[in-house]
C-alpha cells in the first residue's frame, strides 16, 4: 500500500510541472457577454420581459433583451437559430420549429368558467360538469339546460363560447374527445370578448387560457367570473381529489400536483436551434428554472413540479460539457491536481481502513446496526410526559403554564428533511382540530391541525430559517409554538401519554403499510425506496421521494380525518 501510494505521489509531482511547463504561455479565458438577447412568441412577451427585468434585477452587470418573435406564415418554419427563445406548446404545435433543442419551463392551463351569478352556483359547486357532458353542451350550444345537467327541476338554456385560439382549441378537443370543427360553440376572438358574454349571460359556459382572463391589477380572477369545477371520474359529485377550484390559489395548486386534466394543460418551452452553449444564457435559463419560476402564477401560469424541475436542470446541465475543452490549461491543471489530490487522499484513507478491519477483533453486529434504514415503532422516540394527538403532533404544558406545542417522530420520519414552514402569527387564535401549521418538503406540503385550543403567544422563528430542527429535535429545539391553552383539562381528555401512544402507533404503522400499497405502485421504481425487500420493512423518510399527489392523498387519510 505504501508503494502505491508513493507512486501516486510521484505521478503528482510529475504532471505539475508537466502542465505548468506547456501552461507558460497565458490564454485568455471566455468570458460572458455583457448582453442577451431572447425571442419571445407573442403570448408569452409579458412573461419574457418580468424574467428580463427580474433577473437584471439581481444580475445588473448583465442586459436582457426582449424582443417579439416575427409571427411566420404556414408555409414556413418558425426559426430560432439566433439564439434562445421561449414558445408556448400551441405555437410550437402550429407549425415545424427550426430547432434540434427544447426544454420546458413551465406550464399553463386552458379553464372552464361561468358567471359568478349563475343560479345554480351551488349545485354545480357539489356536482360539476364531467368531459361526456361538456362534450354535449359543445357540440349542442343552447340546445341543454341546467335541470338536466344537475338533476335539478329548475330549468335553463346552457350558452356555450370558447376563445378562438390554437391553444384553447386543441386543448378543449383533446379533453372533451370531439373533432375540433365539431365544436359548435360561439367563438371569441379574445379572452376579453369572451369574458364580456359571460358576464352578460348568467347561464353560460366559457373555455379559455387561464391568462387570458387574470386580473393583472388584483392577479386574482375578475370578481363576476368563477372557476367551473370539472367532475373527473364521472360520478356526479365533485369528490375530495377534485376540490380545487375554491379559488385561484387553490386551482393553481392542484393543477401543479396533477390534479387538473392532463388534456387541459400545456408546456412552455425554451427553444434553440442548437444546445446553448453561451455562459450567459445558460446563467439566465438556470435562473429561470429556479427563482423565476415564482413569476409564473402572477401572469397566469404555474410552475414546474420539483421532480420536472430537476429533470429539466440536468437537461440543461449536459448542455455544459464542451466547456470543459474551452478551460484554458492552468485551469485545466487545477482540476486534474484537485483530482489527483483527492485520490492521493483516498488511497490514505484506504490504507487506514485496512489496517483498521486486519487489526481489529471479530464481534457480532447488534439489532441495532443489522437494518439501520429500517422505519417502525421500535425506531420511534415517544418521550413520556407529552400529551400526543393523532394528528400526529404533541403538546406539554410548561411551568408557566403555556403549552409548547411541536410534531411528533413519526411524522418527521415520513416527511424526509423539511424544506420551509409556514406559521401562524403570535396573537392567533386556534382551535382544536383547525390548521395550525404547513410543512413543506421541495414544494410538497401537509397541513397539520392542532391538538389543544388557545392563543399562539410566540412561535419558533429559528424554524423559519432552518426548518429541519423539526427532524433533528422535534420534542426540543423543532417545537412550533408556545401557546396560551384555553380548555386544557377538557381536551387532555383527547390526547394520549407515551403507553398509549406507542400501542397507537403500531396501528398506525399497518395503516401506513396498506396505504402505501394502494397508493404507490409495487411495480414502480418509486416503491423500491419505499419498502425493503428483507420482510417488507418500511424505509426512513418514505414521501421523500414520492409526488405531491401521494402527499396530497396521506393528508386525507392521516391528518384531515382526525379533525
Amino acid at each position: 500500500m505504501k508503494n502505491l501510494i508513493f507512486f501516486t505521489l510521484g505521478l503528482l509531482l510529475l504532471f505539475t510541472v508537466t502542465l505548468n511547463s506547456q501552461a507558460s504561455t497565458p490564454q485568455e479565458k471566455p468570458q460572458p457577454g455583457s448582453a442577451i438577447t431572447i425571442s419571445s412568441s407573442a403570448e408569452l412577451f409579458g412573461l419574457t420581459q418580468a424574467w428580463a427585468k427580474a433577473y437584471t434585477k439581481v444580475n445588473p452587470a448583465l442586459h436582457v433583451e426582449v424582443v417579439r418573435s416575427v409571427a411566420p406564415s404556414s408555409e414556413t418554419r418558425l426559426s430560432t437559430t439566433d439564439g434562445l427563445s421561449f414558445v408556448s406548446e400551441s405555437t410550437a404545435t402550429a407549425r415545424p420549429l427550426a430547432t434540434d433543442w427544447r426544454i420546458v419551463v413551465g406550464h399553463e392551463a386552458i379553464v372552464p368558467v361561468i358567471n359568478a351569478q349563475n343560479p345554480y352556483l351551488a349545485e354545480i359547486a357539489l356536482q360539476g360538469l364531467s368531459a361526456r357532458e361538456l362534450a354535449g353542451i359543445f357540440q349542442n350550444s343552447g340546445q341543454n339546460n341546467w335541470g338536466e345537467l344537475l338533476g335539478i327541476a329548475k330549468t335553463a338554456n346552457v350558452n356555450a363560447y370558447y376563445v378562438d385560439h390554437a391553444l384553447v382549441t386543441s386543448g378543449l378537443s383533446g379533453f372533451l374527445k370531439i373533432d375540433s370543427k365539431n365544436i359548435l360553440a360561439t367563438k371569441t376572438t379574445d379572452g376579453a370578448q369572451m369574458l364580456a358574454a359571460i358576464s352578460n349571460d348568467p347561464n353560460a359556459i366559457g373555455f379559455c387560457s387561464l391568462r387570458d382572463i387574470l386580473d393583472m391589477t388584483t392577479l386574482d380572477l375578475p370578481e363576476n367570473i368563477s372557476l367551473l369545477p370539472i367532475d373527473r371520474n364521472d360520478n356526479g359529485l365533485i369528490d375530495y381529489k377534485e376540490k380545487i377550484y375554491d379559488n385561484l390559489g387553490a386551482f393553481m395548486r392542484g393543477a401543479w400536483i396533477g390534479k387538473y386534466p392532463k388534456a387541459l394543460c400545456s408546456n412552455i418551452y425554451s427553444v434553440a436551434g442548437s444546445k446553448p452553449t453561451n455562459t450567459a444564457e445558460l446563467a439566465f435559463l438556470n435562473w429561470v428554472l429556479s427563482d423565476g419560476q415564482q413569476l409564473l402564477n402572477a401572469q397566469g401560469y404555474y410552475d414546474l413540479a420539483y421532480n420536472e424541475r430537476q429533470l429539466t436542470t440536468d437537461q440543461l446541465l449536459l448542455s455544459t460539457t464542451p466547456f470543459i475543452a474551452s478551460m484554458d490549461k492552468n485551469a485545466m491543471a487545477k482540476l486534474v491536481l484537485l483530482i489527483l489530490g483527492g485520490l492521493l487522499i483516498l488511497g490514505f484513507l484506504v490504507d487506514a481502513l485496512v489496517r483498521y478491519f486486519l487489526n481489529r477483533k471479530s464481534r457480532v453486529p447488534d439489532a441495532a446496526s443489522i437494518h439501520p434504514f429500517v422505519f417502525n415503532e421500535s425506531a420511534l422516540e415517544v418521550p413520556k410526559g407529552l400529551y400526543y394527538d393523532k394528528s400526529h403532533t404533541w403538546a406539554f404544558m410548561e411551568k408557566d403554564g403555556l403549552v409548547k406545542i411541536g410534531i411528533d417522530d413519526f411524522l418527521q420520519h415520513i416527511t424526509g428533511p423539511l424544506t420551509q414552514i409556514k406559521m401562524k402569527n403570535a396573537g392567533e387564535k386556534v382551535r382544536r382540530g383547525d390548521e395550525l401549521v404547513t410543512i413543506i418538503q421541495k414544494g410538497k406540503q401537509l397541513r397539520i391541525t392542532a391538538p389543544v385550543s388557545g392563543i399562539i403567544m410566540a412561535q419558533n422563528k429559528n424554524l423559519i430559517k432552518e426548518t429541519s430542527l423539526i427532524n433533528a429535535s422535534p420534542y426540543s429545539e423543532g417545537w412550533v409554538y408556545m401557546i396560551e391553552p384555553a380548555n386544557w383539562s377538557k381536551e387532555t381528555q383527547f390526547l394520549s401519554m407515551a403507553e398509549k401512544q406507542r400501542a397507537a402507533l403500531k396501528n398506525e404503522f399497518l395503516r401506513l403499510k396498506d396505504f402505501l400499497a394502494s397508493a404507490v405502485k409495487p411495480s414502480s421504481l418509486a416503491f423500491a425506496h419505499v419498502v425493503l425487500q428483507d420482510g417488507g420493512e418500511l424505509s426512513d423518510n418514505i414521501l421523500e421521494n414520492l409526488g405531491p399527489e401521494v402527499w396530497e392523498d396521506f393528508q386525507q387519510q392521516f391528518i384531515d380525518t382526525n379533525r
